[in-house]
């Protein structure tokens, strides 16, 4: 079960000699020693319908477009296992990798006999 605390008129009105109010200071004459001219601090919004003033026709005048969807980094390929990166990166190594599988035919071919 939940605990309750019960308040009394004179406990809130003690509150506000206290601590003070929005307009008014504390009371100096309270026990609080430190903070006599304490005042409570007042909201800093004083309408708190955020989407209502976001999308209101004045914000959105000032407002900078939204940006575009952000691009994904592209994933880089290792040349060495992917042949289509390797020849991009060497045109040359299509026509070295076929003389390379001829020689090794050829010398297939010559221990056979």
């Amino acid at each position: 079960m939940g605990r309750f605390v019960v308040w009394s008129r004179a406990a809130f009105e003690s509150l506000d000699g206290l601590f003070g109010t929005g307009r008014k200071a504390a009371n100096p004459s309270q026990k609080k020693r430190r903070g006599a001219d304490y005042v409570l601090p007042r909201h800093k919004m004083v309408n708190a319908d955020v989407a209502r003033l976001i999308n209101s026709d004045e914000v959105q005048a000032v407002v900078r477009p939204a940006k575009g969807g952000s691009r994904r980094a592209q994933l880089k390929k290792n040349p060495l296992k992917n042949l289509n990166v390797l020849l991009k990166l060497n045109p040359y190594a299509k026509t070295f990798k076929r003389q390379q599988s001829i020689i090794q035919e050829r010398k297939l071919a010559l221990k056979k006999k």
